[in-house]
C-alpha cells in the first residue's frame, strides 16, 4: 500500500527530499515544544511541593509542637483544613471518574488514581514531614524565623519576641 502511494507521487526527488526535511523539522519542533512544556510543569510542581513541605514544617514547629493551648489548636485547625481540602479533591476526582466511566471505562481508573494521589496528600498533612526535634527552644524558634522568611518574606513579631525571650533565658543558664 505504501509502495502504491510512493509510485503515484511523481514529484522530483529534490522536492520529495525537501518535503521530508520540512516534515522532520516540524516534528522536531513539536517535540521540542512538548519537552519544554513538560520541563516547565515539572519545575512548577517542584516549587509547589517544596513550598508545601516548608508550610507543613512551619505549622508543625510553630503551632503543633508549642506548649501553649492557643497555638496548639491553631496548628490542628490549619492542618485539618488542608486535610479536608485534599480529601475533598480526592472524592471529587473519584466521583467524576465514576460518572464518566459509563461513557468510557478508563475514566474510572483515572479517577481512582487521582483519588489515591489526593488521599496520600491529605495523609501527609496528618503525619508531620520529618519533624526535626531541637535541643532547645531557641533553636526551634530560629528555625521558625528561617521558615517565615522563606514562606512569607517577613518575620512575625511574636517569633522575634520568643527569640529574644529564649536568648535571654538560655544566656542566663550558661
Amino acid at each position: 500500500m505504501l509502495s502504491d502511494i510512493i509510485q503515484k507521487i511523481k514529484w522530483p526527488i529534490i522536492v520529495q527530499g525537501a518535503l521530508g526535511s520540512a516534515l522532520f523539522w516540524i516534528i522536531l519542533q513539536l517535540f521540542s515544544y512538548l519537552a519544554n512544556l513538560v520541563a516547565k510543569q515539572v519545575g512548577i510542581f517542584k516549587i509547589k511541593s517544596k513550598y508545601d513541605r516548608y508550610l507543613r514544617e512551619y505549622i508543625y514547629q510553630k503551632y503543633k509542637s508549642s506548649n501553649g493551648m492557643i497555638y496548639y489548636t491553631q496548628g490542628y485547625f490549619l492542618s485539618f483544613e488542608k486535610v479536608l481540602e485534599y480529601l475533598l479533591q480526592g472524592i471529587l476526582f473519584f466521583l467524576f471518574g465514576f460518572l464518566l466511566s459509563f461513557i468510557y471505562e478508563v475514566y474510572l481508573i483515572v479517577g481512582i488514581v487521582g483519588a489515591i494521589y489526593y488521599i496520600f496528600k491529605a495523609l501527609s498533612w496528618i503525619i508531620p514531614y520529618k519533624a526535626k526535634t531541637f535541643s532547645s527552644n531557641l533553636e526551634r524558634w530560629k528555625r521558625i524565623f528561617e521558615l517565615e522568611k522563606i514562606l512569607f518574606g517577613e518575620v512575625n513579631e511574636d517569633t522575634l519576641n520568643y527569640i529574644k525571650k529564649f536568648s535571654k533565658s538560655e544566656g542566663e543558664n550558661k
